[in-house]
């Protein structure tokens, strides 16, 4: 029971950060966000395969969701696209530190499973 109320803390940690991040990254964009169509196809690829590896339904359906979204709005995918060069200098960084922050969460995640398995916690 102790390992589960872990587990659950660490997840609504994660999902604190990551929301106070979305928060930000949206208040950096200037004028109104567009969708970037390609990016929810390709996200749509990655959980329809991922959903169907480990046979988890919630994961292949809503892979199935993006994956048609996406390829239905392919004639937008070059106008909403955004690359590295058009962000301005805020939200870069803001993207270094959320990119930091995602690398310390899973590195921190790894240990937590080693000491998991070890016995240790």
């Amino acid at each position: 029971m102790d390992t589960m109320l872990w587990i659950l803390i660490s997840v609504a940690l994660v999902i604190i950060v990551l929301g106070i991040l979305a928060i930000f990254f949206i208040k950096a964009k200037e004028g109104k966000h567009k969708v970037d169509y390609y990016s929810l196809f390709i996200m749509g690829v990655i959980w329809l395969a991922v959903g169907i590896l480990l046979d988890n339904s919630v994961l292949w359906i809503l892979g199935i969701v993006f994956f048609v979204i996406g390829l239905a709005n392919k004639d937008k995918w070059k106008k909403n696209r955004t690359d590295w060069k058009k962000t301005t200098k805020k939200q870069k960084n803001i993207l270094y530190i959320a990119t930091a922050m995602l690398f310390l969460l899973l590195v921190a995640g790894i240990i937590v499973f080693w000491l998991t398995n070890a016995g240790l916690l």
